[in-house]
């Protein structure tokens, strides 16, 4: 069992080299603050890594608390 222990989170990101070297957290976070839908989340990030040119494998998935 998994408890959410942070009222504040509003999402966590896993990804890949692909996003790491091309974008901060704070980046992911103002890249995303305003989407309500983790998969649009997800797919705007890897549009935003291939944006800034990242040339490493590109996975991202977003688990949004709603």
């Amino acid at each position: 069992m998994i408890e959410h222990s942070d009222e504040d989170t509003e999402f966590i990101t896993l990804r890949s080299d692909g996003l790491w070297k091309v974008m901060s957290n704070q980046e992911v976070y103002d890249c995303n603050a305003d989407l309500e839908d983790a998969e649009e989340a997800a797919k705007n990030l890897i549009e935003e890594a291939l944006t800034r040119g990242s040339m490493d494998d590109i996975s991202c998935m977003v688990v949004a608390f709603l």
